[in-house]
């Protein structure tokens, strides 16, 4: 018992110190990076540094914009890329290109809705009321004639003879 405590202890500790070494490691790459980037090019006039440094803020907004995911910087213009966006954000809203939009299909659909839930049903909740399905009578058993229910995983559809 005392050998497998040490054992864990030992690798427990070194665990520690590659995780320790490992985030050093990783901390000056990030320092290094960082010192390159505030480095002034050496022999260019303040007016050409500002412009470079304008370029490289329009690169980091462009890289951390919100609105233009990764996969699309590139390869498509941020404002085709919105209007697309927009479109089928439309589409999933019930918006139809060229249809006009009539807000009380919403209202309409709200009020089936509530016309369905009051049809349904009751439920006691004292005890369970079987609601369905229904058990099949003589369904597929093997020697044994009874009915019988249960999930349906597939449904096949004869080719011929549908």
């Amino acid at each position: 018992m005392k050998k497998n405590l040490r054992l864990l202890l030992i690798v427990t500790a070194i665990l520690g110190i590659v995780s320790v070494i490992g985030f050093a490691a990783f901390a000056q790459k990030d320092r290094d990076r960082d010192k390159d980037r505030k480095r002034p090019a050496a022999g260019k006039t303040t007016a050409e540094k500002a412009k470079e440094s304008a370029r490289g803020e329009d690169r980091d907004e462009e890289e951390n914009d919100a609105d233009m995911p990764p996969f699309a910087r590139g390869l498509i213009e941020k404002e085709d890329y919105l209007a697309r966006r927009d479109k089928y954000i439309a589409e999933l809203r019930g918006f139809e290109e060229g249809k006009e939009f009539d807000p009380m299909r919403r209202v309409a659909a709200l009020r089936e809705m509530d016309r369905q839930i009051a049809n349904s049903p009751q439920v006691n909740t004292a005890s369970w009321t079987e609601i369905g399905p229904a058990p099949i009578p003589n369904g597929q058993t093997l020697n044994v004639v009874t009915a019988v229910s249960g999930r349906v995983t597939a449904i096949a559809v004869h080719p011929t003879d549908p």
